[in-house]
């Protein structure tokens, strides 16, 4: 699963502000995003120095303002 393919397949109004996957271009530095899995995943989105991600399809959506801490 990669951004260009939810884009694609689900829904064209995604930001480039979100990722999925480590290889998706523009991720921001200090981010780690792990690769996803047929089980888990983690969606981050950025808006201006806050992060929201979801690890996981059973786990909540999480603030943060500090990249390191991103789907940790």
């Amino acid at each position: 699963m990669t951004i260009v393919e939810l884009r694609t397949t689900y829904d064209q109004a995604i930001p480039s502000t979100d990722w999925v996957n480590p290889n998706d271009a523009g991720k921001p530095a200090g981010v780690t995003i792990p690769a996803p899995t047929a089980t888990s995943y983690c969606a981050v989105s950025q808006v201006g120095n806050w992060f929201g991600y979801k690890l996981g399809p059973q786990a909540a959506i999480t603030p943060t303002s500090t990249a390191a801490s991103v789907c940790t």
